[in-house]
């Protein structure tokens, strides 16, 4: 997926106005160039990395199980650096306003969690530091290249994000209750709304799926980019913005069919309730990312060796094509008085194995390093779902993701999506419709922010 932004101004919703759109597309990202308000790049700044004499005391802002104990293993082994962490609210859930509002009012953590939608919203505003000039040329090579492009913000060799985990989306469903109800594993998504029509008729009680988009604007993104969306784009000086273009309203509308049928459930998407139809079969599959093998090892124990993973289903059968749902890795922010110290705790939450296992067995983390993916971990039988070498299908997905877009902010992009659901459902109209209200919100919000918006 491709990330654009401004060069040397702020992100919508965030204070700066009245700059138009400039930049070179570099490998599909806006270059920042000379941005003012970006760090040094790894070429013009030092590679020394001189970490400060004495103890250090880190600050480190997430969310999600598995990272407060890798962090807890770093401070066993690190006695002269030690990481304090937060456990912050998720994402665009209230997360990262909570980081927009620490850096405004100086108190941003060392390092915060960010994924790699979100990475330019900080960056473009000079928030994050170019920590590439702390890592060893060994080291950088060792990420993968699209990742490595994400973390680059456009900036040829700068690094503002160790990245740390993927988010290669496929269908994770319970084998044993397709095989019992003799049930095909759907291909397509035409095939899946047929078999979620039988699942049913098998028990009244379940449902093949559920609609996560309520609730989470960035898995619905990842379905439509699948199909072809392109919700934002660059048009000179000009963003072109399409958020109910017809391929997003395609996806909605293949929702709203099932949810209308009783074929989809809807229920909020990591609630105590949502956990409990996981684990009592009532809801029989999930399209995810690579990470959802860790969420539902932690919300049905009890199911184990039931599961599988199938790619995820295509709109045309020939198509080879996946999503992307998170992902991302960690920043510095610029304000740190250790950046050198975070810069290293933040790449060795990157690279080090037993860390990787922590975080792999509690979130199913999917590394971003070519020495990781080459760890048992990846490549031995997962007895939770049924003995499959369940990351032969994520690593396929990765390599097969959608060319897809990233507007200037996308959490406030999110959060008119997700609220035009939301009134959709309360009124009884229809997902594909309200992204015609989440279209004009869009449009609304970015020029009330001084950028210049195509349709």
């Amino acid at each position: 997926m491709r990330m654009f932004a401004r060069q040397g101004i702020g992100v919508a919703g965030h204070g700066l106005k009245g700059i138009s759109l400039t930049g070179l597309l570099l490998s599909g990202v806006v270059a920042f160039g000379a941005a003012p308000a970006l760090a040094q790049s790894a070429d013009s700044a030092s590679s020394a990395c001189k970490p400060t004499d004495g103890p250090v005391e880190l600050s480190y802002w997430s969310w999600g199980a598995g990272y407060a104990d890798a962090t807890s293993l770093w401070n066993s082994l690190h006695p002269e650096i030690q990481v304090v962490y937060s456990d912050i609210p998720v994402s665009n859930s209230g997360g990262y306003q909570k980081m927009f509002n620490a850096v405004k009012a100086g108190t941003a953590p060392d390092i915060g969690f960010l994924e790699f939608d979100n990475i330019a919203a900080f960056g473009s505003q000079g928030y994050l530091a170019d920590i590439a000039p702390y890592f060893t040329d060994e080291e950088k090579a060792d990420f993968l290249d699209p990742v490595k492009v994400l973390a680059a913000l456009g900036v040829e060799g700068a690094m503002y994000s160790t990245p740390i985990g993927g988010g290669p989306m496929a269908l994770i469903y319970r084998k044993d209750l397709f095989d019992a109800a003799g049930i095909a594993l759907p291909r397509t998504w035409a095939e899946l709304e047929v078999a979620a029509a039988k699942v049913r008729e098998v028990d009244a009680g379940a449902t093949l799926i559920n609609f996560d988009g309520y609730g989470h604007a960035n898995w619905f993104a990842g379905l439509s980019s699948q199909h072809g969306a392109q919700w934002f784009g660059v048009d000179g000086n000009d963003w072109r913005i399409s958020v109910n273009d017809a391929a997003t309203k395609e996806t909605a509308e293949l929702w709203q069919r099932m949810l209308d049928s009783g074929a989809a459930s809807d229920l909020s998407t990591f609630s105590p309730a949502w956990s409990s139809a996981l684990a009592e079969g009532r809801i029989w599959s999930w399209p995810t990312a690579v990470w959802g093998a860790g969420v539902i090892k932690g919300a049905a124990p009890a199911t184990a060796g039931n599961w599988a993973v199938a790619p995820l289903p295509v709109w045309n059968e020939a198509d080879k094509v996946s999503a992307i749902w998170g992902g991302g890795g960690l920043s510095v922010f610029n304000t740190s008085a250790h950046p050198c110290e975070a810069a290293r705790f933040s790449l060795w939450m990157a690279t080090d194995p037993e860390a990787l296992k922590i975080m792999n067995a509690a979130v199913g983390i999917y590394p971003t390093t070519k020495s990781l993916l080459a760890d048992p971990i990846f490549t031995q039988p997962d007895e939770f779902f049924g003995g499959q070498k369940i990351f032969d299908v994520f690593l396929e997905a990765s390599a097969q993701t959608p060319d897809f877009t990233w507007g200037p902010s996308m959490t406030d992009t999110y959060k008119s999506i997700t609220d035009a659901f939301s009134l959709a459902k309360a009124n009884g109209t229809s997902l594909a419709a309200s992204l015609d209200d989440a279209q004009a919100a869009v449009v609304s919000s970015m020029e009330k922010d001084g950028f210049t918006v195509k349709q």
